[in-house]
């Protein structure tokens, strides 16, 4: 994986933002771009290495040619005038610089390139650094997803309760304190007994939010929705970055059969590591990303038309 040709595109997003009425959710959507902004930077940390690197080496470069070999365009440097001349190579110099600087990421990510070509622990790390970032990027949609649901139901619980409370089939499941729709006097004291702006943290356990089925349940109980209604949720680049995500933090990257049974791409090989194309990565990061905004224009609609 080329991680300097990975395309991250927060655009949407960070447009999205502004035209949001909730104030909270504003808030909750410029935390997640500044989050996914640390991801950018994580990425571009090599990028930047190399470029530095070589602005350094090429200004010593130009620095040791001898002026008296340089082709001057005009009149060159004035012999009768050492300080004009002087300035005249200074401002030579510092063209060369400047033109070398237009190409010098460019000319980054190629060395960069040539290095992990030639050295395998280097692709091997180079290659870690996408995946971690694959990894970030899901755990910051599993995180942000479940923030705003808790979000509307700790502050709008007359309105959306209901919804879920009508769900007795999937409440069974027993969580600490509460059993059924009865809540323990313990768990009631340490919220002082009123409960009403905290039923989103107390529910949330209810729900699974580490799968985008499991996230996709549960906003449809929370404001009665169907599957035509979440149809962000059903991009495959966002399941294929769950799962990928799931394999290289549970698996080291090592291809299972449990990744192959729902994995979307064909003919790869059980037991060796997973290989996730620039292309690839920008698709699967994109589609959390496409998800998170949809998600919060979604719940902004509701809440302000509640």
């Amino acid at each position: 994986m080329d991680i300097g040709k990975i395309n991250i595109d927060i655009t949407k997003a960070t447009l999205c933002r502004d035209k949001l009425i909730d104030s909270n959710l504003k808030s909750v959507l410029a935390n997640y771009c500044n989050s996914l902004d640390l991801v950018l930077t994580t990425l571009s940390v090599p990028i930047s290495f190399m470029a530095h690197g070589l602005r350094k080496s090429k200004a010593f470069h130009f620095s040791l040619q001898d002026a008296n070999t340089v082709v001057m365009s005009g009149e060159g440097f004035q012999e009768k005038d050492p300080e004009k001349s002087a300035k005249e190579l200074v401002s030579y110099f510092e063209n060369l610089i400047k033109t070398s600087d237009e190409k010098v990421v460019e000319n980054a990510i190629e060395e960069i390139e040539l290095l992990v070509a030639n050295v395998p622990i280097l692709q091997e790390s180079y290659n870690n650094l996408g995946l971690n970032a694959l990894v970030n990027c899901w755990t910051l949609f599993e995180a942000i997803s479940k923030d705003i649901w808790v979000y509307c139901l700790n502050n709008f619980p007359k309105e959306f309760l209901f919804n879920l409370l009508q769900k007795g089939k999937d409440f069974d499941q027993e969580i600490e304190g509460i059993t059924g729709k009865n809540i323990s006097i313990g768990l009631l004291a340490k919220y002082n007994f009123d409960i009403s702006k905290n039923l989103g943290d107390l529910l949330v356990a209810k729900y699974d939010f580490t799968t985008v089925r499991g996230i996709k349940n549960s906003y449809k109980d929370l404001f009665e929705l169907k599957d035509a209604d979440l149809t962000t949720l059903e991009n495959k680049n966002l399941t294929q970055l769950e799962i990928t995500r799931h394999l290289f933090v549970h698996n080291a990257g090592v291809i299972d059969s449990d990744y192959l049974k729902r994995s979307a791409k064909q003919n790869e090989p059980i037991n060796t590591k997973v290989q996730i194309t620039s292309t690839e990565a920008g698709d699967f990061i994109n589609s959390s990303i496409d998800a998170i905004q949809e998600l919060v224009v979604l719940v902004d609609k509701r809440i302000n038309s509640r």
